[in-house]
């Protein structure tokens, strides 16, 4: 089977899916149209397809050869963004915008799709393609792991389009590949008074302030300096009037470790420090902290697969980067692979902006190295 041929012949078709998929982009646990339209387009196929709750769906394509199974996951939801990037195609849903690439990846698995299915009687075992909601909340995966979407599935793949990296370029490694993503909210109790009579009361803003400044000395000062780790307070909340010292504070944030160890120490610390630091200003915190997804370990056996199948469609060698820096975003593709090896690996877009930028575009030419990249993963690993 010859992915890079039939990426070519696909491209077409790959890129007008995508800007429809683009032009109505939907927030996560809301793709209501989008899980429609990819069911819709499966069904053309001649697939059985199989939805979940509230949205994402799947289908089996069968090979005519007996085998195991293996899985291409892509995920759909957008961001609650408003776009400004002047495209013809731009997003017609007020507020919300195709920002992360989601509408590319669904595209590339779609092409994928179509190419396999045309070349079914030469797999030897099963693709299952999947169509993820709700990954930018990152509660997509672990929804539709329980609801058994990779039962007898062997092995999982995925990739994402990243912006601002060379077109048709490609990356993957195995071990941790994305970070864990937590979230924290800091709740700080003073007491309420008048502006002109500061003494009176035990000022809620003063302590939070202080509280977000310690902070940041978790990763200066507690954590080793070749262990990437990042706390950031995203939200201060805090005040009813300028002439009245807050008796309440709330701070929201963000923590971010690649190692599964030290993530399990971050809410001591957090802690610490934040009571301690509100004592100090005759106030009390408390802390509500929220293990929200894991870190992405990419299988070896599984990325020495996807290794092969980049090598095997990008046209320079030189284009499969192997020095990629961490990047400490989180990825809920980390949810399927303590369940299944799995490996996850990076396509470049081009564009002049990063992800979530409401600037945010792609050089679509990228698609059809991804479209080739799906298809030939797939037959590696029914055959491996």
């Amino acid at each position: 089977m010859d992915s890079k041929q039939l990426a070519a012949q696909l491209q077409e078709y790959v890129v007008s899916f995508r800007r429809e998929l683009h032009e109505h982009p939907e927030l996560s646990n809301q793709e209501f149209w989008t899980t429609d339209r990819i069911a819709k387009e499966l069904e053309g196929m001649g697939l059985t397809v199989r939805r979940f709750d509230p949205t994402g769906v799947c289908a089996d394509i069968v090979g005519g050869k007996p085998g195991k199974m293996i899985a291409l996951r892509a995920d759909i939801d957008a961001l609650p963004v408003q776009e400004d990037t002047g495209l013809p195609f731009a997003s017609k849903n007020e507020g919300v915008m195709h920002a992360c690439g989601h509408d590319t990846h669904a595209a590339m698995l779609m092409g994928a799709t179509k190419a396999l299915v045309s070349k079914k009687d030469e797999l030897a075992g099963t693709v299952r393609v999947i169509f993820q909601p709700a990954e930018e909340n990152v509660t997509g995966a672990r929804m539709l792991v329980k609801q058994g979407v990779l039962d007898g599935v062997s092995m999982i793949f995925g990739q994402h389009i990243a912006g601002m990296m060379p077109v048709g370029a490609m990356s993957t490694a195995a071990g941790p590949s994305a970070a864990a993503s937590d979230h924290f909210v800091i709740k700080v109790h003073g007491k309420s008074c008048h502006g002109a009579m500061p003494n009176t009361g035990a000022d809620a803003t003063l302590a939070a302030a202080n509280v977000v400044c310690a902070l940041q000395s978790i990763v200066s000062r507690e954590i080793a300096p070749a262990e990437p780790a990042v706390v950031t307070v995203g939200q201060f909340m805090s005040g009813t009037a300028k002439n009245v010292v807050s008796g309440e504070a709330e701070l929201g944030g963000t923590v971010r470790t690649f190692s599964r160890e030290l993530r399990k120490t971050m809410p001591e610390r957090l802690e610490r420090i934040a009571k301690q630091i509100a004592a100090a200003y005759r106030c009390t915190a408390e802390l509500d902290y929220d293990f929200s997804v894991d870190v992405l370990v990419n299988d070896e056996a599984a990325t020495e697969v996807a290794k092969g199948a980049i090598l095997k469609v990008i046209d320079d060698p030189k284009m499969f980067l192997t020095n990629l820096p961490r990047q400490m975003g989180a990825e809920d593709f980390a949810e399927y692979t303590p369940v299944v090896p799995g490996a996850f690996a990076i396509l470049g877009g081009g564009g002049e902006y990063p992800q979530h930028s409401n600037h945010f575009t792609i050089d679509e030419k990228s698609l059809e190295t991804g479209v080739a990249f799906l298809i030939q993963v797939a037959c590696d690993a029914l055959n491996s």
